[in-house]
């Protein structure tokens, strides 16, 4: 009877273990660290996130090169993309199939149905000069600027995202679902990113997987404000998405959320740069 309780206690200690180290492997403690660093030392560059590359002219959710240039330009350090996958196994960046078609001259119907040579003969559209974004050019683009931080959305495919990028720690893998989360973390996501929907199952998960990033709606930054307050003081993360309101970003930047994905910020003047010419894309959403 004592062999069979040491036995018991055994094997519980060993799964007891096995279970601790899972919930310390791939949380992105490192990359945590890392911003958090950066922005103890008042680097506003880390606050903002480039909402689908950023927004270019009036436009948004372009993902495109021109796009992802302009926003280094203005100083961004977290980078967002929507990325997707073709047929034929390449990763592109778009936020779904239709503006992918409005920024081409095609009629695609399905993901099923577009393939690598179709982003090659993509056609300017409406006179919109924007270039679509593939693997290649986001590895050439984040292996030249090492101080950028690549936050992806949308994709699940997490095998193929190891093997196709070359700067895997400075990736921030979106996932939205509690399956997704765990599926990512063994296949080796050094920093996926839990979608908090500020619902208690949502919590508990937190508070027994202890995720270092996540992200979360601004309409539920207010409602949610003491647990992200008491979330943020661990020294974890969390982005907010989307603002371009100053009175919002002021009063939750580094008080309840430690970045907000952002279409049209100035970094350096903390100010939405169309409030003068089109104030209405100055808002959150």
């Amino acid at each position: 009877m004592k062999k069979k309780i040491i036995k018991i206690v055994v094997i519980l200690s060993f799964f007891v273990s096995l279970l601790i180290y899972f919930i310390n492997l791939n949380n992105g403690s490192l990359i945590t660290k890392k911003i958090n660093s950066l922005k103890i030392q008042k680097n506003k560059n880390y606050s903002y996130i480039a909402h689908a590359g950023g927004g270019l002219g009036e436009k948004t959710y372009t993902n495109s090169k021109e796009a992802l240039i302009n926003s280094i330009s203005l100083g961004y350090k977290l980078i967002e993309l929507d990325l997707m996958v073709t047929a034929d196994k390449y990763i592109f960046a778009s936020h779904d199939l239709e503006i992918f078609n409005s920024i081409c001259h095609t009629s695609i119907l399905s993901i099923k149905d577009l393939y690598l040579k179709d982003i090659k003969k993509c056609k300017l559209k409406n006179n919109l000069i924007f270039t679509i974004l593939t693997e290649d050019e986001i590895n050439q683009v984040f292996l030249e600027n090492k101080e950028l931080i690549l936050i992806t959305d949308k994709i699940r495919d997490y095998k193929l995202l190891k093997k196709k990028f070359n700067f895997e720690n400075r990736i921030i893998v979106e996932t939205f679902s509690v399956s997704d989360y765990l599926y990512a973390k063994l296949i080796g996501i050094k920093n996926p990113m839990y979608y908090f929907k500020g619902r208690i199952i949502n919590k508990f998960f937190i508070s027994v997987f202890r995720p270092k990033i996540i992200s979360i709606s601004t309409k539920l930054v207010e409602e949610q404000n003491n647990f992200l307050k008491d979330y943020l003081k661990k020294k974890n993360l969390i982005f907010a998405f989307t603002s371009n309101n100053k009175k919002f970003n002021d009063k939750y930047l580094n008080n309840s959320i430690s970045a907000v994905y952002t279409d049209f910020w100035d970094i350096d003047n903390s100010r939405c740069y169309q409030l003068k010419s089109k104030p209405k894309l100055c808002d959150k959403y």
